[in-house]
């Protein structure tokens, strides 16, 4: 087995799959939206065939391995151009086998280990997928996917907001342990900036907030309470804790309880950031 879909809402289906990862396919009248598509353990497209009989179109919300892997079987697939160098450094073969290599046995959960080529889904070549741009609007008959901004975390990450459905897929974008230490993502103050016009552009319009790992579930003030954060890293007040993974090192800002990924205050969101990307 490599997936497990759960229904969380009218309209919305969450799909769990290897490695923590997880993504969300939206039905309308007379489509239905899959954001994200994993890591390309096992054939997403037969699964969501179970799920719908609508036609699907697929928006990735950024090019991580774990993310953007499984498009392979659906036509209409679309990405930010401003993610190509991030998708096809994460779609090599290498990337892809080493991901989960480097991912403790324990984020397999119940799902099975790929094992071999038959395993695998073939990454889509990016030149087969459609530009993605903050303000497209996807209509899917009674319910609407609106692409908000998420730059920072990548280049080209994005947030989807479903109006009808009073729900913000945040994602990876901003959440309890946003990650902003890899080569490609902002600086800090630039990524505050888009957090400022995302919050101008979405603060009213959702109560709840949908995330790509972990339980799937957050604050819905994370964006104002990731700003606040990005704020003590500016002012020097993060915690400075040093974080070590195989995609490199950064400082988390807000001492953190491992096991849950909260922070000990209890409070919401947090940020892994680069010192020498602060962009003061």
């Amino acid at each position: 087995m490599f997936f497990y879909a759960e229904a969380i809402m009218p309209s919305i289906t969450r799909i769990r799959s290897v490695a923590d990862t997880m993504m969300y396919l939206v039905e309308g009248d007379s489509r239905a939206l899959l954001v994200d598509t994993g890591c390309g353990a096992g054939n997403l497209r037969e699964f969501v065939n179970t799920l719908t009989d609508k036609p699907v179109i697929v928006v990735l919300t950024h090019g991580h391995v774990d993310h953007a892997l499984g498009a392979r079987g659906f036509d209409e697939v679309y990405i930010s151009p401003l993610d190509r160098e991030v998708y096809l450094e994460h779609s090599s073969p290498e990337a892809q086998r080493g991901f989960l290599t480097a991912m403790p046995k324990e984020a397999f959960g119940p799902f099975d280990t790929p094992r071999d080529d038959a395993d695998w889904s073939d990454p889509l070549p990016f030149e087969k997928m459609r530009p993605l741009h903050i303000g497209d609007t996807f209509e899917l008959g009674g319910v609407s996917a609106v692409i908000t901004e998420g730059a920072g975390h990548t280049p080209g990450c994005v947030t989807v907001l479903f109006p009808e459905l009073r729900a913000l897929l945040l994602g990876d974008a901003c959440n309890d342990f946003t990650f902003l230490f890899e080569r490609h993502s902002a600086s800090v103050v630039d990524y505050r900036a888009m957090l400022t016009r995302l919050w101008d552009a979405v603060d009213g319009a959702y109560d709840r907030t949908l995330f790509l790992h972990r339980s799937g579930e957050g604050a819905a003030d994370m964006i104002s309470a990731v700003i606040k954060v990005c704020d003590d890293i500016l002012a020097g007040r993060s915690d400075a804790i040093p974080f070590h993974s195989f995609i490199g090192d950064g400082l988390i800002a807000k001492e953190m309880d491992p096991d849950s990924g909260r922070r000990r205050d209890g409070k919401a969101g947090n940020v892994v950031y680069d010192p020498a990307k602060l962009g003061k």
